[in-house]
């Protein structure tokens, strides 16, 4: 098994943005509401993980969903992202990746 480095965890706020008309970005947006003028997209907030293996190539995974499990919660926050940051830096928590997937235990 290869040995993988932590190199940076950024929480990543969401947004939330009116569009006018049809164009529409395809950038992971879900749409709220819409209508014939206007539409109301969300995205979701983000818990970046950034790794690099002993070769130095970075890999980034969203880890999002894994620290709303880990903790038993339903919506992430800043707050949260540094409490997870605190317990891995202390030892409580351990990170792993299997076929491509972060795994918090």
């Amino acid at each position: 098994m290869a040995k993988i480095f932590i190199d940076k965890i950024t929480y990543v706020k969401s947004k939330t943005e009116v569009r006018y008309g049809g164009n529409h970005d395809e950038n992971g947006a879900k749409t709220f509401y819409s209508n014939d003028q206007y539409h109301i997209d969300g995205l979701p907030a983000q818990v970046k993980l950034t790794v690099s293996d002993e070769n130095g190539r970075k890999i980034t995974f969203d880890i999002r969903e894994q620290i709303l499990e880990y903790y038993g919660k339903k919506r992430i926050s800043e707050k949260m992202v540094e409490r997870f940051k605190r317990d891995l830096n202390m030892g409580n928590v351990s990170l792993s990746i299997e076929n491509g997937n972060v795994i918090i235990s």
